[in-house]
């Protein structure tokens, strides 16, 4: 075999045989690079910023749970009985800058409320949803956020019916 390959090779011009040098010390590792290294390291990357988003949003959950936990009796008489309501709702959403991110805030007819972004900023989002929560008279049914293509901004949809906020 490798009789053939030197037969091969003095066959070859000069030109010839240092164009195939460099195809196969250039165009060969280049290849490989951006053909199977470059798109490991795109998905590794992209991978552990899916997790470090993961563990902030973590964080967040076990913080609202541990205050949720450490409300007294007195906190939970402050809280209004009655469901606050869209208006309500809305103008809670303007004074935190987040009327323009609501894609849909409807009434369900049983006095629920659901409401959505397409795509809003998570901090803003966890303020004003911290922030109205203690008086708006709602408990919520359904939370469901995702993550966007920007790494700032989720999709929220959630629906609240009334009761113990």
């Amino acid at each position: 075999m490798a009789e053939r390959l030197i037969d091969l090779l003095l066959r070859l011009t000069g030109r010839e045989r240092l164009l195939l040098l460099l195809l196969v010390l250039v165009a060969l590792p280049a290849g490989l690079w951006f053909g199977v290294a470059e798109p490991l390291m795109a998905r590794k990357a992209a991978a552990h910023a899916a997790f470090e988003e993961a563990q902030v949003l973590h964080v967040w959950v076990v913080e609202r749970a541990q205050e949720a936990a450490s409300l007294t009796p007195a906190d939970e008489a402050q809280r209004a009985d009655d469901p606050i309501g869209l208006s309500a709702i809305e103008q809670s959403l303007r004074e935190a800058g987040l009327r323009g991110d609501v894609t849909a805030l409807t009434n369900d007819g049983q006095g629920g409320v659901t409401l959505r972004f397409d795509s809003v900023v998570f901090q803003k989002f966890g303020a004003w949803l911290e922030g109205i929560a203690p008086q708006w008279g709602y408990s919520l049914s359904d939370l469901r956020i995702e993550a966007t293509e920007d790494e700032a901004r989720v999709f929220v949809e959630l629906r609240a019916q009334p009761g113990e906020g």
